[in-house]
């Protein structure tokens, strides 16, 4: 089985509402037979064995756990990789959402980021 790791570097941050991992680490995506259904459900069969990884902090305060659980799935098939995230957001009505043009400044509303360093901090 075919297999990308992915390391602080490689896999800088999954940022949610200013969360960051609790700590740089490192996570394995393992490779799917077949490519999950992309429809925003966690029920897809390819999904199934994979491990949620989470735990989260605020962003720049590491000693303090994110409010509000986020956790991801990651995988991949060979040409595309894949991530299953699931934000426990209990205020969904106030959720920020007003940046709307091409390459707008999205980070200033409610959105997740990532970051892949593909050259693995290499010029």
């Amino acid at each position: 089985m075919s297999t990308f790791r992915f390391t602080a570097p490689l896999f800088a941050a999954l940022l949610a509402a200013g969360s960051a991992p609790a700590a740089p680490g490192n996570w394995t995506a393992p490779r799917l037979s077949a490519p999950p259904r992309i429809d925003g459900r966690a029920d897809d069969p390819a999904w199934n064995s994979l491990p949620w990884h989470g735990n989260f902090t605020l962003l720049n305060r590491p000693d303090t756990a994110a409010p509000v659980e986020t956790s991801f799935k990651i995988a991949h098939d060979g040409r595309r990789l894949y991530l299953l995230v699931r934000c426990a957001e209990p205020e969904m009505p106030k959720l920020k959402c007003e940046i709307t043009e091409r390459d707008g400044k999205l980070w200033r509303d409610d959105s997740i980021e990532l970051f892949l360093d593909v050259n693995a901090g290499q010029s």
